[in-house]
């Protein structure tokens, strides 16, 4: 059986991208790897000097972490917006309006339907998965 998960990005509480794992969507799976993939990004407000893993605004970071995470058919699917508590696990990243910085300043809420499992930084979330596994 397969374990779904939601990811709910969003820009001052409003949804930019919400995007449904079909599979793999427990915290060890889906969850290491979008934090892996997240952790090391700085958002900017233009293309100035861009070094590493840069993105221009919330926006920007949507697509390419769909473009990262759709590598065929099947288990990754956008959708509009929709209730969280549906899914098995529930991800969400509020990125502020205006916002320029390290991602990992920023806080990701992981939720397994009505039960906060983990609300941290991405660096804090990887921690938090070496304790679990240890």
């Amino acid at each position: 059986m397969s374990t779904n998960a939601i990811l709910t990005i969003t820009q001052n509480g409003s949804p930019i991208l919400t995007l449904h794992c079909q599979y793999d969507g427990y915290p060890s799976g889906f969850g290491k790897d979008l934090a892996n993939f997240l952790t090391g990004f700085t958002i900017m407000n233009s293309l100035g000097a861009i070094q590493g893993k840069t993105a221009n605004g919330a926006g920007c970071l949507a697509a390419q972490l769909v473009y990262h995470f759709k590598v065929g058919p099947g288990n990754i699917y956008l959708l509009p917006p929709t209730d969280p508590d549906g899914y098995e696990w529930s991800y969400s990243l509020d990125i502020p309006f205006g916002y320029q910085g390290p991602i990992e300043r920023l806080r990701l809420s992981i939720r397994t339907y009505d039960k906060d499992v983990f609300l941290g930084t991405t660096p804090e979330f990887l921690d938090y998965l070496k304790d679990e596994q240890a």
